[in-house]
């Protein structure tokens, strides 16, 4: 009776100790117990080549009618004296009621900078890019990300960044435009933000790949 008591404490252990690490896992990892984080590697890998593929095609066609209509994909910050009277009506002051346009996908590190500072100085001009970025919107919470990137910067932007900085490059995490990215799909999409920011670390990583494929 004694082992077998000592048997059922053991196996309680090893579950509770099982949850634990199953806690300190990416959400996409969790429902993996079969298999290695290694293959669930290989396996998130091949579906973002994929969907990759199809971005591509998307991209193109995207480019082929902003040449035809001479358009491009831009976001018109407040002005200054932007002033809000309610949730559902915006209005401006009609004296030096001055807005500026930023167009995407961001090509340089001074755009880049130019509209983190925006977003830092301003709450107004946060709240326009969260609704930016809802427009976006995706299947998924890793289609969501990459979409949301993939309209905020050029893959000749992107391989001058990384999550963290390393490697002569910048930082991406602790930027407003990284926070803005993570807290807002985090949310519609109720995934940790932890996830979110895999998700970023490895668009960012594969850039230079991105660029190669296009050449």
């Amino acid at each position: 009776m004694k082992i077998l008591m000592t048997c059922d404490k053991a196996i309680n252990k090893a579950s509770e100790a099982q949850k634990i690490r199953n806690r300190r896992k990416p959400a996409w990892l969790r429902n993996k117990t079969l298999a290695s984080e290694e293959e669930v590697e290989e396996e998130v890998e091949e579906e973002e080549e994929k969907e990759e593929e199809e971005e591509e095609e998307e991209e193109e066609v995207t480019e082929e009618i902003c040449k035809r209509d001479g358009t491009v994909n831009s976001f018109v910050l407040p002005p200054s004296n932007y002033q809000s009277t309610n949730s559902n009506k915006c209005e401006l002051s009609p004296v030096n009621a001055k807005s500026t346009t930023v167009n995407f996908p961001l090509q340089t590190v001074e755009e880049f900078e130019e509209f983190e500072r925006n977003l830092v100085e301003s709450l107004k001009v946060q709240k326009f890019y969260i609704n930016e970025i809802k427009m976006i919107g995706g299947s998924d919470a890793g289609k969501f990300t990459r979409a949301t990137l993939r309209f905020l910067m050029s893959n000749q932007l992107a391989i001058k960044y990384s999550w963290s900085g390393q490697r002569n490059t910048l930082k991406f995490q602790t930027t407003r435009i990284s926070q803005l990215i993570v807290e807002t799909i985090s949310k519609m999409k109720n995934v940790p933000k932890n996830d979110i920011g895999i998700f970023v670390k490895k668009w960012l990583q594969h850039a230079s790949d991105r660029i190669k494929k296009k050449t």
